[in-house]
């Protein structure tokens, strides 16, 4: 099975915060795809919030972790904005979005933001419920 990891769900588990099990499991047992734009996300909010030292780690490593790093391209582009434009959900979250939507795969979160955004599939990090919109 494929997910789509957004940023909470990297962070999550990088800081080991309860659930963070959850995003483990689907490292080891599924293919991951990450949005570009949400792995660096991910290294800025870590910086910022005082975990440069994670955050350089994860730079430094991002090959060896089993995640598809997806570049965007001018059809996500194009459809990121469409979802930014059409739900109250940040730009990060539009390219997850659009990448979840393009393969046809859930997203692993635990962001209340992604509860607004109807037709994908959610992972819910914290708990083993999924949950359809």
């Amino acid at each position: 099975m494929k997910v789509v990891f957004d940023t909470y769900a990297l962070i999550k588990w990088l800081l080991e915060e309860p659930g963070y099990e959850v995003v483990e499991k689907y490292l080891t047992d599924q293919s991951v795809y990450m949005s570009l734009i949400n792995f660096g996300e991910t290294y800025y909010r870590l910086v910022k919030n005082g975990f440069g030292d994670i955050a350089h780690n994860l730079w430094a490593n991002r090959d060896v972790f089993p995640i598809k790093y997806v570049e965007p391209n001018w059809s996500r582009v194009k459809m990121a904005a469409e979802l930014k434009a059409k739900y109250p959900i940040s730009y990060a979250d539009a390219f997850c979005l659009a990448l979840a939507l393009e393969i046809n795969a859930p997203v692993v979160t635990g962001d209340p933001e992604f509860k607004k955004v109807e037709g994908v599939k959610l992972i819910w990090v914290g708990s083993d419920e999924s949950k359809k919109h």
